[in-house]
Formats: structure tokens, sequence, C-alpha cells
């Protein structure tokens, strides 16, 4: 899958997988970081979305690649331990 990103010249970015983390696509990171698992799973309904949100809001504010995997991970983890897609405010 990251050579096909590689391939249509998706110059950064993360591919989601779910409690193994976030794998950076074409930047130079160590693709084997290991990430935390959530501490409780109740409903994944909404999880990839809370993860974008946050990759995005690090990303885009200036943080790094690293950093934004790991904002979205975290946050993702967080709302999985709540029922239905609206968690509270963290």
């Amino acid at each position: 899958m990251l050579e096909r990103f590689e391939q249509y010249g998706v110059p950064t970015g993360a591919l989601k997988r779910g409690v193994c983390g976030p794998l950076p696509i074409n930047a130079g990171i160590d693709p084997s970081v290991k990430y935390s698992p959530a501490l409780k799973v109740v409903d994944t309904t909404a999880a990839g979305d809370s993860f974008g949100g946050a990759f995005l809001a690090s990303f885009l504010t200036g943080g790094s690649l690293s950093n934004a995997m790991q904002a979205g991970h975290t946050r993702a983890s967080q709302v999985v331990g709540h029922r239905g897609a609206i968690a509270e405010a963290f």
C-alpha cells in the first residue's frame, strides 16, 4: 500500500492501521514506532474520523508528521472508549 502511495506521488501523510497505529507515508520516519492501545474499547464508531481530525489539526498548525500521527492515534484511542460517534471533549 505504501508503495502505491509513492507511485501516485503522495508527498506525505499517514496510513491508519487501527490498534497498530499509523504508518508514515514518504516521510523518512521510522515505521516501527509503537503506539499504545486504547485502555478501553466500547465502540469504534468515528475512530477514523477522530484520527483524521486530530491528525490534521496538529499537522496543519505546524506540528511534525510524527506529532500529528501521535495526536490522531491518541484521540482515536480516547474516542473508542465511549459509546456512539460523539465523545466528551478531552
